[in-house]
């Protein structure tokens, strides 16, 4: 792969991307709430939190690959995390808003509270700005401006990880350790 194919990327991942999101709405708008089978309800959470983890190595194998050891390694590493983040996202938002009666309250006392609410505190809105951190960190990479691109990458890359490792703690304190 050669700089001269990054526009390419960048117009197969806007493809991809609006397709993916054309066939959500749709799926939202035509088929209404999605009614889980009761037995694979419980074992959703389970699976949506195994994605963060493969996106937090992919971030820090990137971070050790980066384009003055290999552009290509950094970019493959790069693109998996991001669509395995993507993939998080979609499946995160999929059953926050389509499976009825999924909250399941923090029942741990004394520090483990205090330190679980002080995660979920600052994971939820480095979540919230990590998306459009993202996109602006991706956008000047795919154009080959790399020198934008390494400014913004400073600031998006410790926010990923944070918000990679401290969703799978989350997911750990409230469903495995104080269940």
């Amino acid at each position: 792969m050669s700089l001269s194919q990054f526009p390419l990327i960048n117009a197969s991942l806007n493809a991809i991307s609006a397709f993916f999101l054309l066939a959500g709405w749709c799926f939202i708008k035509y088929y209404g709430k999605y009614s889980a089978n009761p037995t694979l309800k419980p074992q959703l959470p389970s699976s949506i939190s195994h994605l963060p983890s493969p996106a937090a190595t992919a971030e820090s194998t990137a971070y050790s690959l980066q384009p003055t050891a290999s552009i290509i390694g950094h970019a493959c590493c790069m693109m998996t995390a991001f669509v395995t983040s993507c993939l998080f996202l979609g499946c995160y938002l999929f059953y926050h808003f389509n499976i009825p009666g999924h909250h399941v309250a923090f029942t741990g006392q004394g520090w483990p509270r205090i330190i679980y609410f002080f995660i979920l505190f600052t994971h939820l809105p480095l979540a919230l700005i990590l998306v459009p951190l993202v996109v602006m960190t991706f956008t000047p990479a795919l154009r080959a401006r790399f020198d934008q691109h390494k400014k913004i990458a400073r600031w998006t890359l410790p926010i990923w990880l944070y918000v990679s490792i401290t969703g799978v703690i989350v997911y750990f304190m409230l469903y495995v350790w104080y269940r």
